[in-house]
């Protein structure tokens, strides 16, 4: 009789845990299955083993315009995946690097997404997995200030809801956005020019500049790395220290040095605590 129960206590736990693998993840997608460089797989590899992961664009958009995202700026990022005669979706999403790091920030614009893994991914609640023949989800992005490049790596499930992993196909997708340059193209392609030195850097209030321009007057101007003009001075001779205004904060800038004959280049970082 002991055997018996043994057995079928046995034969239930197996049961259990084949059942959970099969089923869909409704609550959202465990973190680390968008198929990204970094992630590497997808739910398809372990929890919805049905068709082959299929590659498919096209799935994620934005209203981030053709010229590219201004950097600190946020835009609505869409999610959509169809599925004709399927009532079961879901998705996980990531703009990360080949590190794993993510790139810009990610939020909830209402109760149907969710933040996961610290900030790294973006999927479906359990109130937001129900469609006809389609599903679609929105959320916010905010452009990071240090790439120029971002791609979006997503995986999209399309399921018939049957409790198992039969008839279940799961989509993979890349959606990849730029950095307007359309004001700082110049500075990003000559920011490393030779020729001029800044220091201290970092700078805290004040600056010297040094250039093979001994005697020349000059424009010196700070951008910030969104385009903003943060400083602007006419000085009769390049060579000097100078004050920096108090409304300039810590962090990334470029300063540009236009002499009468030569035009300078140079990245500083701001920190004034």
């Amino acid at each position: 009789m002991k055997k018996v129960i043994i057995i079928v206590l046995a034969f239930t736990a197996i049961s259990l845990i084949e059942y959970k693998s099969a089923i869909s993840y409704p609550q959202g997608a465990p973190d680390g299955n968008t198929g990204s460089p970094y992630d590497a797989q997808t739910c398809a590899s372990y929890c919805h083993a049905g068709a082959p992961v299929t590659t498919l664009p096209g799935l994620i958009s934005s209203n981030i315009p053709a010229s590219g995202y201004i950097p600190g700026t946020t835009y609505t990022i869409t999610a959509q995946i169809n599925g004709i005669g399927h009532t079961k979706f879901g998705f996980q999403i990531s703009p990360m690097d080949s590190l794993g790091n993510v790139l810009g920030a990610m939020a909830e614009q209402n109760s149907e997404t969710q933040i996961t893994g610290m900030g790294r991914y973006i999927t479906h609640t359990i109130s937001a997995t129900d469609g006809v023949g389609s599903r679609t989800w929105v959320f916010d992005w905010t452009a990071p200030n240090n790439v120029s490049k971002v791609t979006f790596y997503g995986a999209f499930n399309v399921t018939n809801n049957n409790s198992s992993s039969s008839g279940d196909t799961v989509y993979t997708t890349t959606y990849k956005v730029h950095k307007d340059t359309s004001n700082l193209t110049a500075i990003d392609v000559l920011a490393t020019k030779t020729g001029l030195a800044v220091f201290p850097n970092p700078v805290k209030d004040y600056f010297t500049v040094q250039t093979q321009d001994q005697d020349s007057e000059a424009e010196i101007k700070i951008y910030a790395l969104d385009g903003r003009e943060v400083y602007h001075a006419h000085v009769p001779q390049v060579n000097g220290t100078y004050s920096l205004p108090e409304h300039v904060l810590s962090g990334i800038y470029y300063i540009q040095v236009q002499t009468l004959n030569n035009r300078y280049l140079h990245k500083i970082m701001v920190h004034k605590q």
